[in-house]
């Protein structure tokens, strides 16, 4: 994932990813890619790991629900 330039790694946007492949990929398979976020910076707060390697989102299930219907859609 990069945000807003940034290498992060996010669980609840990794699982959006997931789940938006749901059937699309056979079991035990996973996708590979990157997605790039582009946000508003006020709405990211980058310092919640030390290596800044996490982000927190002041709407992370906002986020997480965008990025899986952009991929559905795409999927479908």
């Amino acid at each position: 994932m990069i945000v807003n330039g940034r290498p992060v790694r996010d669980r609840a946007l990794a699982r959006a990813v997931a789940q938006a492949y749901g059937s699309v990929l056979e079991a035990g398979r996973y996708p590979l890619g990157v997605v790039y976020l582009d946000i508003d910076p006020g709405l990211v707060d980058v310092n919640v790991h030390p290596q800044k390697a996490e982000v927190r989102f002041a709407d992370g299930r906002a986020v997480g629900e965008a990025l899986f219907r952009v991929l559905a859609d795409e999927l479908a």
